[in-house]
């Protein structure tokens, strides 16, 4: 339904403004402010499309990052 696509669209727009941003903003709230929502609404949508709380996503991205670091620079775990 274009109900559904539009959330989905959402979700996408969220994890694009994560990509971008996660190294500064670091709350749904952040996130949901940038999307002009409401972080519940965010939350909501989040946990409705990827079965994970709009938090998650943030952590996700940061240790992804953090992964990357580890294995393409010479910085160590500490």
């Amino acid at each position: 339904s274009s109900s559904l696509k539009h959330r989905q669209e959402l979700i996408g727009q969220y994890r694009e403004l994560i990509n971008e941003h996660f190294l500064k903003l670091k709350t749904p709230r952040d996130y949901a402010d940038l999307l002009h929502i409401t972080a519940n609404y965010l939350s909501g949508v989040c946990k409705e499309v990827t079965g994970k709380p709009a938090g998650q996503l943030i952590r996700e991205r940061i240790i992804l990052e953090a992964k990357r670091l580890i294995l393409h620079t010479p910085l160590t775990i500490s």
